[in-house]
């Protein structure tokens, strides 16, 4: 995780809400391959902003443990007890 603290996630602008979604694609230029949200997905240009890790740990530091998982994961977490954590193929093509 050190190396990856200057690496951006894209996050939507809402962080502060539950259910806290997440999916690791191909990174590139910089990019953690992390795109992490809560509410509604959106396919929206601005709907993901870039954060760097370090900082989006501060504001959401349960999520360490997800950052770890490898390309094509996804997680879902309603709380610190209720979570999901899944392989999904299709994401290893984006």
């Amino acid at each position: 995780m050190i190396g990856e603290q200057k690496l951006k996630i894209g996050v939507s602008k809402n962080l502060g809400k539950y259910p806290i979604n997440g999916l690791r694609c191909q990174a590139e230029k910089g990019s953690t391959g992390w795109l992490i949200w809560t509410g509604e997905f959106s396919e929206a240009d601005s709907f993901f902003q870039p954060i760097c890790a370090e900082h989006l740990l501060q504001q959401r530091p349960e999520i360490i443990k997800y950052l770890g998982l490898d390309i094509g994961f996804r997680f879902l977490s309603n709380s610190i007890a209720d979570e999901y954590i899944w392989y999904d193929e299709k994401l290893k093509n984006l």
